[in-house]
C-alpha cells in the first residue's frame, strides 16, 4: 500500500480522505470471510488504492494477504501482472482473485520486516549485509524487467525481508507493462519528477530512479556506493545505467573487494559485524516488547470498547469474543469474560449461580466509565434470579458508582428505569421500603406529568395485589397531577373493576373537565359508562 497521487493536490486530498473514511470501517471487516474461505483476521495497511488485510484460509490453515481494490481497472491490471509473475522468485504468489460485493486479491503474506522499519530501528545500513541485500534486489527487480513489467511503486516499505533473508518485492497496485501510459500515480520522495507526466510511458528508468532513492535512504554510502546512486538519479541518459544488471554488477564489485581485504580486516570486521548484530538484535527485542505492549493495550481496549459499548461505539459481542480471544495472556480475567459472552449469548445455562456470580464479580473489576457501570447495574437488573442473593448488594453498589461518572439526560433515564425495575424487585421479595420510596418522588420531586405517572402507576399495580382499595393513591396523584389524562382513566377502570359506577362516572366527568379525554381508551371507556 501507500502509493500516493503526487500529480494533481485536489485528487491527493481525496484519496487521503478516501483513506481516512476506510480506516473507520476497517474494523467492520475483522472475522469477514471471502470466497467462503478466507476469513479476516487484522488489517496490515491501507492507502489510496485499498486496503490489505491478514486473513486465515480455513482450507490449508495457512495466513494468507487479502488486498481489497477499488478500482475495476487496477484489480484487472495488478491480477494480470500477478498472474504473470506468479513464478517468479521474490514475488508473492497470486492465489485468488475474487469479485464478490467488492474486488479482491488473495496472496502470499510474507512473514518479516520492511526495509523501512528494518532501517528505522537499526538506521542506515552499510558494509557486507546491505550490499548482499541491494544485491538480492536487483536480482528481483531484473526477472521482473525481463517479463516486461515496470514495478512504479519502488520504496522501502514495498521490500520485505523475510525471516529466512529472502527479499521481497511488494505491493504492485501502480505497475504497469513497460511502453504503457504513466497514471501518475508514484510515491513522492521516491519517483521520479517525470512519473508525475502522465503522457510519459513506462519504462525502466522510473525503478532504477526510485532504487537510487531507496539506497539513498536506506545506506550509509561509500564513495563507491555513492557513485552507483548518483548513476541512478541522474538525467543525462547516456551517463544513467540503462538496466537493472548493470547496478547488480557494480554491487558484486564492491562486494568481492570487500573480500579481498587482509585476514586481519576480516577478523576485526568479523567482531564488529557480531557486535552491531548484537546491539540489531537487542534494539530489535526492545522494539517488539515495546510493540507488543502497545498492541496489547490497543487490543484490551478495543475488547472494552465493544464489550461496552462506549458513545461513540456501539456494543457488539461478536467483536467482543474477536479482541478477547487475541488478549489470552494479556489480561488476567480474559476467560470470566468469555464466559459471560456466552451466557449473554444464550450459550451457556449450566453455570451454578454462585459460579454466575463469581464471574461477573471478576469482570466488574474492570468498570471505569458510565458504560461499563451501567452494564452490571443492568445485568444484575435483568438475571436477579440466575445470581445469588448477593445480587442486591452488587446492584446497590453499582447505583452508587454510577453516579461518579457524568451523565447526559437520556443516561439518567437509563439508570433511573433500572433502578426502578431492581427496587421492584426486592419489594416482590418481600421488601417493598425503597421501592415505595422511590415511586413516591412523584410528590417530592416536579415531574413532567407523563413521566410522574409511568413511574407512580407502577406503584398503583403493586398495591392493588395488596390492599382492598387504593382510591386513596389515585386522588393523591390527581391532586398533585390533574392534567395527566391517562391517570383518570385508569382510575376510571379500576373503580369499574371494583363496581363502583357513580364514582367511575365521576371520575370520566372531572377527567374530561380537566384533560379532554381524548384518547380511544377515553372513548371506549365513555362509552362503557353510558356517557
Amino acid at each position: 500500500m501507500g502509493a500516493e497521487m503526487f500529480s494533481e493536490s485536489k485528487k491527493k486530498r481525496r484519496i487521503r480522505q478516501s483513506v481516512l473514511c476506510d480506516r473507520q470501517s476497517s474494523e467492520q471487516e475483522i472475522g469477514k470471510i471471502y470466497h467462503q474461505r478466507y476469513q479476516v483476521r487484522k488489517i496490515l495497511g491501507e492507502g489510496g488504492m485499498g486496503k490489505v488485510f491478514l486473513a486465515l484460509d480455513q482450507k490449508t490453515g495457512k495466513e494468507v494477504a487479502v488486498k481489497i481494490v477499488k478500482d475495476q481497472k487496477q484489480w484487472d491490471r495488478e491480477r494480470v501482472i500477478l498472474q504473470k509473475l506468479k513464478h517468479t522468485k521474490g514475488v508473492p504468489e497470486l492465489f485468488f482473485a475474487g469479485k464478490e460485493k467488492e474486488l479482491f486479491l488473495v496472496m502470499e503474506y510474507i512473514l518479516g520486516n520492511s526495509l523501512k522499519r528494518y532501517g528505522r530501528v537499526c538506521g542506515k545500513l552499510y558494509k557486507k549485509k546491505s550490499l548482499l541485500w541491494m544485491i538480492k534486489i536487483c536480482k528481483v527487480l531484473n526477472k521482473i524487467h525481463e517479463q516486461g513489467i515496470i514495478h512504479m511503486d519502488l520504496k522501502p516499505e514495498n521490500i520485505m525481508l523475510d525471516q529466512s533473508g529472502n527479499i521481497y518485492l511488494i505491493d504492485f497496485g501502480a505497475a504497469l507493462f513497460a511502453g504503457e501510459k504513466l497514471s501518475g500515480y508514484g510515491t513522492k520522495n521516491y519517483a521520479s519528477k517525470k512519473q508525475a507526466k502522465t503522457e510519459e510511458r513506462a519504462d525502466i528508468y522510473f525503478d532504477i530512479y526510485s532504487l537510487g532513492k531507496t539506497m539513498e535512504s536506506l545506506l550509509k554510502a561509500t564513495d563507491a556506493v555513492q557513485k552507483i546512486i548518483e548513476k541512478c538519479l541522474i538525467d543525462d541518459d547516456a551517463k544513467r545505467y540503462h538496466n537493472i544488471r548493470q547496478i547488480q554488477a557494480d554491487f558484486e564489485r564492491i562486494l568481492r573487494i570487500c573480500c579481498m581485504k587482509k585476514g586481519f580486516m576480516v577478523v576485526i570486521a568479523v567482531f564488529c559485524i557480531q557486535n552491531l548484530w548484537n546491539q540489531i538484535q537487542r534494539e530489535e527485542q526492545r522494539e517488539k516488547e515495546v510493540i507488543v505492549q502497545k498492541k496489547s493495550q490497543r487490543e484490551i481496549k478495543k475488547a472494552m470498547a465493544y464489550f461496552y459499548g462506549t458513545d461513540q461505539i456501539q456494543k457488539n459481542t461478536q467483536l467482543a469474543r474477536v479482541y478477547l480471544e487475541r488478549c489470552r495472556g494479556m489480561k488476567k480475567n480474559v476467560s470470566s469474560y468469555l464466559v459471560l459472552l456466552d451466557v449473554l449469548d444464550d450459550r451457556r445455562n449450566d453455570i451454578s449461580a454462585e459460579k454466575l456470580m463469581k464471574i461477573v464479580q471478576d469482570c466488574q473489576t474492570d468498570v471505569h466509565d458510565f458504560w461499563s457501570a451501567y452494564f452490571y447495574l443492568h445485568f444484575y437488573t435483568v438475571n436477579t434470579a440466575k445470581l445469588s442473593e448477593n445480587v442486591w448488594k452488587e446492584a446497590e453498589k453499582m447505583l452508587e458508582q454510577i453516579q461518579k461518572y457524568p451523565q447526559k439526560e437520556e443516561y439518567q433515564k437509563l439508570v433511573e428505569e433500572d433502578r426502578i425495575n431492581l427496587y421492584e424487585r426486592e419489594a416482590e421479595k418481600g421488601d417493598d421500603r425503597k421501592f415505595l420510596e422511590e415511586t413516591d418522588r412523584v410528590f417530592k420531586e416536579n415531574l413532567r406529568g407523563d413521566s410522574a405517572w409511568k413511574l407512580y402507576e407502577r406503584k398503583l399495580v403493586y398495591l392493588e395485589s395488596k390492599q382492598p382499595d387504593i382510591s386513596r393513591e389515585f386522588e393523591r396523584f390527581l391532586k398533585k397531577y390533574p392534567k395527566v389524562m391517562d391517570a383518570y382513566v385508569e382510575y376510571s377502570i379500576y373503580l369499574c373493576r371494583n363496581n363502583k359506577m357513580t364514582q367511575a362516572q365521576r371520575v370520566y366527568r372531572e377527567g374530561r373537565k380537566r384533560t379532554g379525554m381524548t384518547s380511544k381508551r377515553a372513548e371506549e371507556l365513555r362509552r362503557k359508562l353510558g356517557l
